[in-house]
């Protein structure tokens, strides 16, 4: 996590103003540095007796107080007090400090909005900080949770335009501002931006080695996700000719988006090569919905299409075997790298069980043998007519 420590900070100054005073007073030398110190304010308060109490404080003791809020997990109140220092001593050394760690806590408050306010305004109010680097790429994960993917790409976009980024930095930067534009659906730019930060992942800019694969892991999937959006894109017609084109263009796309996502887990981070993994079982599982969900060629009769369905499925059957299989391996290579409760592992688990579901049903003699499925079209009436086929999306 991106995060300034409060204490460090606290030790930091104190170390720098915290000699103490002599009991005789001296003329301050011609050439003698001065130290600014932070304004007192005192407020006046009445208790519950009525008399009247003083209370003084500046900016260095409400940051010492957040901090140890901070510390013991008591967000709000070190929010209030960050507040505080920004509000009351707008010219202290502690705003940065407290409008950055404000955010953070807000974040773990789960209330992305306001921190996003903070770290926008310590970037208005102070675009020479320290912590404007760091700020840029937390208020970018803000909006991430937020989908406020235009103003997300615009934050990565100021994040890139400096010159002080690391290797690691730059190609976060680079990889996320693409997955933003993915979720725009704007795929000819996101597909052009993830090859770009997987071009400078391999060769980068001569200054120093990039570190961490967990963003050209992501990239590599993004790029694999353009590809399975123009392969579900595709759908069928009831023309044979027509049809044979378009099984052969979505098999195209199913290829060279299963060739992405191989190359995603080749890259060997463990979040997104699950990703990739339940990716490529799904393109499987998809394309034998899409299959059987093409229109039937109108001139079957009733049990002419009884007929067309069963040596359908027979003949479609092995999408959902090699479904099971990738899906078997992804969970597998979940538990290797100790994954747990992996959201890409957890969909697969229950892609898994769908599938195992569906080739393996209870049925009494003379039942069908793939009865319907949550969601899955029945014949009859409002039905046109047509026999179910059996969904097996996940």
């Amino acid at each position: 996590m991106r995060m300034r420590t409060p204490l460090v900070a606290i030790a930091v100054l104190a170390a720098g103003c915290g000699g103490g005073m002599r009991a005789t007073t001296r003329s301050i030398p011609r050439h003698a540095p001065r130290v600014e110190m932070d304004p007192i304010r005192v407020e006046a308060q009445r208790d519950a007796s009525g008399a009247l109490r003083l209370t003084a404080y500046d900016a260095q003791s409400l940051f010492a107080a957040a901090g140890h809020d901070l510390a013991a997990g008591n967000c709000r109140r070190a929010v209030e007090l960050y507040d505080r220092i920004a509000e009351q001593f707008p010219e202290s050394r502690f705003v940065s400090a407290s409008l950055y760690n404000a955010g953070l806590c807000l974040e773990d408050l789960h209330r992305d909005p306001q921190a996003v306010q903070r770290y926008t305004s310590l970037q208005s109010r102070l675009p020479d900080s320290p912590d404007i680097k760091d700020s840029l790429y937390r208020m970018g994960g803000c909006l991430e949770r937020l989908g406020r993917w235009r103003e997300a790409i615009a934050t990565f976009d100021r994040a890139l335009a400096r010159e002080d980024l690391t290797g690691d930095e730059r190609l976060e930067a680079m990889a996320r501002r693409g997955a933003a534009t993915f979720e725009l659906g704007e795929l000819v730019a996101a597909e052009q931006q993830m090859r770009d930060a997987l071009l400078y992942y391999r060769h980068g800019s001569g200054a120093e080695p990039i570190q961490t694969d967990f963003f050209a892991a992501e990239a590599q999937y993004y790029l694999g996700e353009v590809l399975r959006i123009r392969f579900e894109a595709v759908r069928f017609t009831p023309m044979e000719a027509e049809m044979r084109r378009e099984l052969e263009e979505k098999c195209q796309l199913l290829l060279d988006a299963q060739a992405a996502y191989i190359l995603a887990i080749r890259v060997t981070n463990p979040h997104w090569a699950a990703a990739a993994g339940y990716r490529i079982g799904n393109l499987f599982s998809t394309l034998y919905d899409h299959i059987v969900a093409a229109p039937v060629p109108p001139e079957l009769d009733a049990e002419q299409r009884e007929i067309y369905f069963d040596e359908l499925r027979r003949q479609v059957r092995p999408l959902v075997d090699k479904a099971v299989r990738v899906w078997e391996r992804t969970m597998a290579m979940g538990a290797r790298t100790g994954l747990g409760d992996n959201e890409w592992v957890e969909r697969t688990r229950q892609g898994l069980e769908r599938l195992r579901a569906f080739l393996n049903p209870p049925h009494p003699a003379g039942a069908p043998m793939t009865p319907p499925l949550p969601g899955q079209q029945n014949s009859g009436p409002g039905a046109g007519g047509r026999p179910s086929a059996g969904t097996i999306s996940s």
